[in-house]
């Protein structure tokens, strides 16, 4: 259902999105049967991102947020190859390494998508572009299939699964290009599961000293868990994404800077009382 709605919502997709994204969708569900090496799947990823690059979706600019300008990429194409495949690389992995809990990716995925379609309604320069007009209403729609289908995540009845997790972290990624989101406005929305990669990833190979793919029951919702609760631990920290996108929604410029810094740093506090916690259980 996703993928014929993504396909036929927008209006002008680039046809060799198709394959990129099929292939994802099926490595993962090989991955979610057999369990594919880390290396493998870490390959067809970044080919992925490669494929939606050459279509033509990639980060043709960076925000500045102290002048208030743009940094064009368009002569920088190696530049904007390794942010845009890295970005995609990023997302659509920790969406999927935040998948450790019932329904807690499908509810932050929920509320990134939502904050992506009330951006294309609140921005003039998107509303009043006919072209991000069926983008709008592909991202409303990606939202009501996350959040809509979230009570049975929620309570087991449904199983997300790496091709679930990966496909929301894929679409978001590629829909945060598309659609015109600038990149610090999903960062912030998405700033759950982005910073808890980067600390597993940063204590697996520093203090670990084991590969950052070996995974591991330490992740900030698993010590939450042990804490407070699974189904308590996913409203929390659904709760959390949802201020954060209020906040991505209502910032502009240097706040938003401002707020993003703030917003990693209450997350990294609250990484390190849940790992304390984890300790003495």
């Amino acid at each position: 259902t996703i993928t014929i709605f993504f396909f036929l919502m927008i209006r002008r997709p680039p046809r060799s999105t198709l394959f990129p994204y099929t292939t994802l969708f099926r490595s993962s569900f090989i991955d979610d049967r057999r369990q594919l090496p880390a290396k493998i799947r870490l390959l067809i990823h970044v080919a992925v991102a490669a494929g939606i690059f050459f279509a033509g979706i990639k980060i043709n600019f960076i925000g500045d947020p102290f002048h208030a300008t743009n940094f064009e990429l368009a002569q920088f194409p190696t530049l904007a190859f390794v942010l845009t495949v890295g970005w995609i690389v990023i997302v659509q992995n920790a969406m999927n390494w935040f998948d450790g809990l019932k329904g807690l990716a499908p509810g932050v995925a929920g509320i990134a998508f939502l904050v992506l379609g009330i951006l294309g309604v609140i921005r003039p320069e998107l509303f009043f572009d006919p072209a991000h007009t069926s983008l709008t209403f592909a991202n409303f729609f990606l939202a009501g299939v996350a959040l809509g289908g979230f009570w049975f995540f929620w309570r087991g009845k449904i199983i997300l699964g790496d091709t679930g997790s990966q496909i929301f972290g894929f679409l978001l990624a590629v829909m945060s290009i598309f659609s015109g989101a600038k990149i610090a406005t999903t960062l912030l929305v998405l700033g759950l599961p982005i910073l808890d990669a980067a600390v597993v990833v940063g204590r697996r190979i520093l203090i670990e000293k084991k590969s950052p793919f070996h995974g591991d029951q330490k992740h900030l919702h698993h010590n939450l868990e042990r804490k407070i609760g699974e189904q308590k631990a996913v409203l929390v920290l659904i709760g959390i994404s949802t201020v954060l996108g209020a906040i991505a929604v209502f910032s502009f410029g240097f706040t938003k800077m401002v707020s993003l810094v703030v917003a990693a740093i209450f997350i990294l506090g609250l990484s390190v009382w849940s790992e304390i916690g984890r300790a003495h259980v």
